[in-house]
């Protein structure tokens, strides 16, 4: 043992001079009697299948997201936005002499999007008829099944709340979000004159915050038709009321009170699916995974509707518990075709979390030697034949195996956690087999 330790430090400096001038076999021999030699193995099994997690917590992630994809893959995926206002009148603030003119919503990009923007979509935006309100989060025998991204009360992406019928307003637009355009929705003018008024006459139900939480609950924007989703600004959100009044010099001049965002932590995205005549028309909560030979191969990954691609790995287990080896290098690598430079592009990293037996994610499989989160960056391909991929170092996973750890387990690839509750990115992973596009290198070294 004393010489594996000795020799170690080298073979790993020059294991790829080595490799590629010495290997036979996936081994390299070190050319002494001491029996050591560094070795390759790639033919450990991956299991793969299309999972479906929980409703997401969408809510307190300061950004609101609209609108529509129609994916042939997919299917289609409609997104909402809920939320709360206040007012920031104060008593006094109207000038002698003010006559209302408009109210409207005016949203600021935050430069997301995902699909074709050239594509024009509509915006409704209609009044709540109830409050909105955080789901609990319970504890005791449930914190067993609650993922590694709940930690509190929140809002989630199937939630939804009751709202009129009838719209207060609506845009149609062609989605700009590279842009520092605002997108502005004139809403309806008899609301607009009863705020007024209510300002006017100095309401309670104006001037007093509770009060006016109770008279105007707030709104949900809702998106038809159109082919992308389109971030904007949570915190920027407003809807201005303007009016009109006189100054002391005569001069016709204009002003507004503004209705900003009231709670960052009740402004939610809803979002709904459609995934008839697709590969994934089985998914759904009561059937939540698919195997991969029942989607011709295909294995999915989309943000926002918590689709993730669960992994096994039988055979890793046992391979790192052979003797006489020790694990230098694990790496999982998932490849993808260059197709993904569509439309819809390759998300820029993964994740993979680490759930229990009953596919709850539980925690995130870390940087090597290190507490901080491993994220894959997306290696482009290109169309001569080289294929986009992601590689995981999992050495110190495979190491936490060998001790016991992650038993009844498995992994979910993903979206990095700001994507998979704050965007719609997805990937397909396709071959023939899965192994064609997820596989496993070890390099170990024997004794």
């Amino acid at each position: 043992m004393n010489k594996l330790f000795q020799y170690l430090p080298i073979l790993l400096a020059c294991f790829f001079s080595l490799f590629t001038a010495c290997k036979s076999n996936g081994t390299i021999n070190m050319g002494n009697d001491d029996g050591l030699s560094l070795e390759l193995a790639d033919s450990i099994q991956v299991i793969g299948s299309t999972y479906l997690l929980d409703s997401l917590p969408t809510s307190n992630t300061g950004s609101i997201l609209l609108g529509e994809l129609n994916d042939n893959d997919l299917g289609k995926t409609n997104v909402s936005s809920y939320m709360q206002f206040k007012t920031d009148f104060t008593t006094g603030a109207l000038q002698d002499g003010a006559v209302y003119d408009s109210l409207n919503l005016v949203l600021k990009y935050n430069g997301y999007t995902y699909g074709d923007t050239l594509a024009a979509q509509r915006l409704l935006v209609n009044r709540l008829t109830e409050r909105i309100v955080l789901r609990k989060v319970k504890g005791g025998i449930e914190d067993e099944e609650r993922p590694v991204f709940v930690e509190g009360d929140a809002i989630y992406s199937a939630s939804s709340f009751k709202y009129e019928p009838v719209a207060l307003g609506e845009r149609l637009f062609t989605p700009r979000p590279k842009k520092s355009d605002s997108v502005i929705v004139n809403l309806n003018k008899a609301l607009g004159a009863e705020m007024f008024q209510m300002i006017v006459n100095k309401d309670k139900r104006i001037t007093d915050a509770e009060e006016f939480q109770d008279y105007f609950k707030g709104i949900v924007i809702r998106s038809e038709n159109g082919k992308s989703i389109n971030g904007f600004k949570a915190d920027s959100a407003k809807i201005y009321l303007y009016y009109n009044y006189r100054s002391n010099d005569g001069m016709l001049k204009k002003s507004k009170i503004a209705f900003s965002l009231n709670l960052k932590t009740h402004q939610f995205n809803h979002i709904e699916t459609d995934r008839k005549n697709t590969k994934l028309s089985e998914l759904n909560y009561q059937h939540r995974e698919l195997k991969s030979e029942l989607t011709d191969h295909q294995l999915v990954i989309q943000g926002g509707t918590g689709i993730v691609t669960k992994l096994q790995l039988p055979g890793l287990l046992e391979f790192v518990k052979e003797p006489k080896i020790v694990i230098n290098k694990v790496q999982l690598i998932i490849e993808t075709k260059p197709d993904t430079y569509g439309t819809f592009k390759a998300p820029s990293s993964l994740i993979l979390f680490i759930a229990n037996s009953s596919n709850t994610p539980k925690s995130i499989v870390k940087a090597q030697f290190s507490d901080a989160i491993q994220q894959a960056s997306f290696q482009k391909g290109n169309e001569a034949g080289s294929n986009g991929r992601y590689v995981f170092e999992l050495a110190d996973y495979a190491y936490q195996l060998k001790k016991g750890e992650h038993k009844n387990t498995s992994l979910l690839l993903s979206v990095p956690l700001s994507g998979l509750m704050n965007g719609l990115d997805r990937l397909l992973i396709k071959g023939n087999k899965p192994a064609v596009s997820i596989k496993t290198k070890i390099l170990y070294t024997k004794f």
